[in-house]
């Protein structure tokens, strides 16, 4: 999981210096963006994007309504605010650093499709075979998340995700520790 952006200032790479943003495949680390007027400015929250210095002004009402009712179904390109923009997972941005006129886009660089898993010869093809595989991935990933030496926490969304990771959690939580969880902004 990861999302950064490098400066590359080389002469011998470039004529000008350029930013690249990139964003991890599952898109599990936020990464905004926005470009104005004003410059160029990016932040993992939206909050510091906002402490910017930049001027912003508040998304039209239609969208910012979509954001709150449908965030799951639109969670990559639409934000609250005006003019800023949330880097799709998996994608990358370039920026040529004092061009202005040319706005950055936004381009995949992983494709699930053409991954090294999606080329495994050992891959479930079908439903079937798939599921004891995924439920296996699954327990190990979480037995291997449980050892800590401080209490472990589940942010819970009542999605079939988070309902698994805490099925399993909680079953094997006996042995390690108490979980503290965390669900629809409520202490359980």
């Amino acid at each position: 999981m990861f999302a950064f952006a490098l400066l590359d200032l080389r002469k011998h790479f470039a004529t000008v210096p350029l930013v690249f943003l990139a964003r991890d495949p599952l898109g599990i680390k936020p990464l905004y963006y926005s470009q104005t007027d004003e410059g160029f400015a990016f932040a993992s929250e939206l909050r510091a994007l906002l402490a910017s210095g930049l001027r912003f002004r508040a998304s039209s009402l239609p969208t910012r309504s979509l954001v709150i009712c449908c965030s799951a179904a639109f969670p990559s390109r639409l934000a609250l605010v005006e003019n800023v923009f949330s880097l799709p997972p998996g994608h990358r941005l370039l920026l040529h650093v004092p061009d202005r006129r040319r706005t950055p886009r936004a381009r995949p660089w992983w494709d699930p499709r053409r991954s090294p898993a999606a080329r495994d010869p050992r891959r479930p093809r079908n439903f079937t075979t798939a599921v004891p595989r995924v439920r296996a991935l699954l327990e190990d990933s979480v037995r291997a998340h449980l050892i800590a030496d401080v209490p472990v926490g589940l942010f819970l969304s009542s999605g079939l995700d988070s309902s698994a990771i805490a099925a399993f959690a909680s079953s094997r939580a006996k042995r390690y520790q108490e979980l503290h969880a965390l669900f629809s902004g409520y202490d359980v």
